[in-house]
């Protein structure tokens, strides 16, 4: 009887034999070692950028800092700081996701904000024109809409983005908010007539 002929493995059959790749081995890990890296490049931008102390790489980060945010260049440290910390806490995905997303739309709306108050400089206005106002990230947001709104319409515009990002950050839906301030005027009005009540007390009480 004839052999049957041995056919050779499929495609998909030697993709699964396949062992897992380096990376697919250090994918659990991806988030610890970008949080770690975020970390290191967090202190060496502190050197850098506050205490000029970080040796070329720390003025090269410090100039493209200045130029692509700005003033807020100061802070980039600190943000740093704080995005390690996330990624390296156990949070999950989909509020780190969210987090960014808010953290990214504040930023813009601030930035912006500070461009239009420094001049609105143009995005082609090079470093010197726009490390003093909101960097480039300010420009290419409060420019353009400067030219359609005027520079009063895009301050308005960049400040509800710079809302709407803090209210996505903290997942804080716009009701709750409403409700926050309500009750914190009704507190204070409460607190307001405790001590009128006190007063108007102390003030009709005899003297010995």
């Amino acid at each position: 009887m004839a052999k049957a002929k041995r056919r050779p493995a499929s495609r998909s059959s030697r993709r699964r034999a396949r062992e897992p790749s380096i990376l697919e081995h250090l994918a659990p890990w991806a988030d610890e070692a970008a949080g770690i890296g975020l970390l290191v490049l967090a202190i060496l931008g502190a050197l850098g950028i506050w205490f000029d102390s970080a040796g070329p790489f720390g003025a090269a980060l410090a100039w493209a800092a200045a130029g692509a945010v700005g003033d807020a260049a100061m802070a980039a440290p600190v943000l740093g700081l704080y995005w390690g910390a996330v990624l390296l806490r156990d949070a999950a995905e989909g509020q780190r996701v969210r987090m960014a997303i808010g953290f990214g739309l504040a930023l813009a709306g601030i930035l912006g904000i500070v461009s239009t108050a420094q001049g609105n400089p143009s995005p082609a206005a090079g470093w010197h024109g726009l490390h003093e106002a909101g960097g480039l990230l300010g420009a290419v947001l409060a420019w353009p809409l400067s030219r359609v709104l005027s520079a009063y319409g895009a301050a308005v515009v960049c400040a509800g983005l710079a809302a709407l990002g803090l209210l996505i950050f903290t997942g804080t839906p716009f009701s709750v908010l409403v409700e926050r301030v309500r009750e914190a005027r009704t507190a204070v009005a409460e607190r307001r007539a405790e001590l009128a009540a006190r007063r108007a007390a102390e003030a009709s009480a005899p003297e010995p």
